[in-house]
């Protein structure tokens, strides 16, 4: 995978997640041992503590969207540069700008 390869993964990822809501994403995109330092301690279900983690998201944010901006892979770990946003009268309103967020795939 290259760059451009792990840009278009990561854009059908959040597609996945943010557009469609679909929550099974993460099983379909992310590596079984998938790791997450804001979502839960070592030997935790990452995986599963992400679920429940964008589930209460979503019913808190329903228009809160997000936007792949710049992707880099090395070694099988993807940085995805991300804009976060809500929706406010059809418009995006961001509201962090170029997080950068790692993806084992």
């Amino acid at each position: 995978m290259n760059h451009n390869d792990a840009f278009v993964y990561l854009k059908e990822y959040f597609h996945d997640l943010f557009v469609k809501r679909s929550i099974d994403a993460l099983d379909n995109y992310l590596h079984p041992d998938y790791h997450d330092d804001d979502i839960g301690d070592n030997g935790e279900n990452h995986i599963e503590n992400t679920k429940s983690f964008l589930k209460d998201l979503f019913k808190r944010n329903p228009s809160i969207g997000m936007d792949v901006k710049k992707a880099v892979i090395e070694d099988n770990v993807i940085t995805a540069y991300l804009n976060w946003y809500i929706q406010k009268d059809g418009k995006k309103e961001i509201t962090i700008k170029n997080t950068d967020s790692y993806l084992d795939i």
